[in-house]
């Protein structure tokens, strides 16, 4: 559902969609931190992670948990709790920040218009 509301977001640039865009990016980011903060799932994860060459695991499975246990590593749950909330803030700031930047270039770019001469289009095919 995310990706598909960001790509709406990026192509239907309305003063309505940028309000909920606004207020959902920081409330989707907490939820994403809250996430992969659950007690106790990461320690599942670093568990198969750690034994992942002795479960038996072909080349693909153990890609697989390699690259679970980065993301997770990499969105702060190796953190301890405090150092996870302060994470997850810092997080739906920045989801903050981005959408107004993305939403600044989408307004920026509103206006544009490339104005082309005949002898601009030489080379290209008629039609």
């Amino acid at each position: 559902v995310g990706s598909v509301f960001g790509n709406l977001c990026s192509s239907k640039n309305t003063d309505e969609l940028q309000k909920v865009q606004s207020e959902m990016s920081p409330i989707l980011s907490k939820h994403n931190s809250a996430a992969m903060f659950l007690p106790g799932l990461f320690d599942k994860i670093n568990a198969v992670y750690e034994k992942r060459h002795d479960a038996g695991l072909n080349s693909e499975q153990i890609r697989l948990v390699e690259r679970i246990h980065l993301d997770f590593t990499r969105s702060g749950a190796a953190f301890d709790e405090a150092t996870q909330k302060e994470y997850a803030e810092l997080k739906a700031e920045l989801a903050t920040q981005q959408t107004a930047f993305q939403q600044n270039v989408m307004k920026d770019e509103e206006t544009y218009e490339m104005v082309l001469k005949k002898e601009d289009m030489s080379g290209c095919p008629d039609g």
